[in-house]
């Protein structure tokens, strides 16, 4: 595409008045501001989906270890067999409160609110 403009003139016969239309190649184009604002909207954005990505990775985390605590629990070759009943009961418990807090709370959960969900299993 070219810059080129193209200007007309014209003056009405009845009126007299010199009119000027000017009309400029700029389609799809974008202005410095529309261009500076775009670029603000991705910094904003990357921000937000930084935060988002570290609270999944909280949440991911948490998720993981209570199902792998689970799955250990289970194994009576494995951790399983070498806790006695009454641990393995309280593990269980701590597992089922906090999957059950995961389902109902975790999608709306801070990253603080993650890792301290995860300290909390983790020290039962």
């Amino acid at each position: 595409m070219s810059d080129a403009s193209l200007t007309s003139l014209s003056a009405p016969v009845t009126s007299g008045k010199m009119e000027s239309i000017t009309i400029t190649n700029e389609k799809g184009r974008l202005s410095q501001e529309e261009i500076d604002r775009m670029v603000r909207e991705a910094e904003q954005f990357a921000a937000e989906d930084d935060a988002q990505r570290k609270r999944i990775e909280a949440l991911n985390a948490l998720s993981s270890f209570v199902y792998g605590l689970k799955t250990q629990l289970g194994d009576q070759e494995g951790l399983g067999g070498k806790i006695s009943d009454e641990d393995k009961q309280t593990i269980l418990a701590a597992v089922k409160e906090t999957t059950d807090w995961i389902e109902s709370d975790g999608g709306a959960a801070s990253v603080e609110d993650l890792e301290e969900k995860l300290s909390g299993v983790f020290l039962c």
